[in-house]
């Protein structure tokens, strides 16, 4: 799918109001940062296809793209918003660790994108089966279909988890580099 295509299809959304706030500033900035890291990647893959470099750059502005589905209207976009929201982060965090070869040259480096990985799918995923969508502010909102058992301590804990060991692999990737 070409760049213009997502673009359009971004643009048709906002208008169409599939999205659920008034967040349409966020979402062309949004759409502009995804464009620009799905374009300079596409740029870095073909120039240098060995290097992984130009793949992270384009896996990051589609990740970009899937955490804005949290304000679809529609509940399987919004539980996947929920789901790859963090995504970006932990491919930015790869991305910078391995620029500009594309590699990891660590075992601190390769411990710390794992652990943004880990953060990032598996903790947010087991995060979100215990929260009820009535907890979360500017709502109302789709049906999380994720959602198992509405457990606000169990929620908390993992999201205070959540959010340590995301500053914690911050810290890490700026101490790396």
């Amino acid at each position: 799918m070409s760049r213009s295509w997502l673009a359009a299809f971004g643009v048709v959304a906002i208008e169409r109001g599939e999205v659920r706030d008034d967040t349409t500033a966020v979402a062309a900035l949004t759409i502009l940062a995804g464009l620009s890291f799905v374009g300079a990647g596409l740029v870095a893959w073909r120039g240098r296809p060995e290097r992984l470099t130009g793949a992270l750059m384009v896996g990051t502005g589609f990740a970009l793209f899937a955490g804005t589905l949290v304000d679809a209207n529609r509940s399987v976009p919004f539980t996947v918003g929920l789901a790859l929201g963090p995504l970006a982060t932990a491919l930015l965090a790869h991305l910078v660790l391995a620029f500009p070869d594309g590699r990891l040259h660590s075992g601190l480096e390769r411990f710390l994108v794992a652990a943004a990985y880990v953060n990032a799918t598996a903790l947010q995923i087991t995060m979100l089966m215990f929260m009820g969508i009535e907890h979360v502010g500017g709502c109302p909102c789709p049906r999380n279909l994720l959602f198992v058992r509405d457990d606000m301590s169990v929620h908390s804990a993992l999201m205070n988890a959540h959010r340590l060991a995301g500053i914690a692999i911050a810290a890490g990737v700026v101490i790396v580099v």
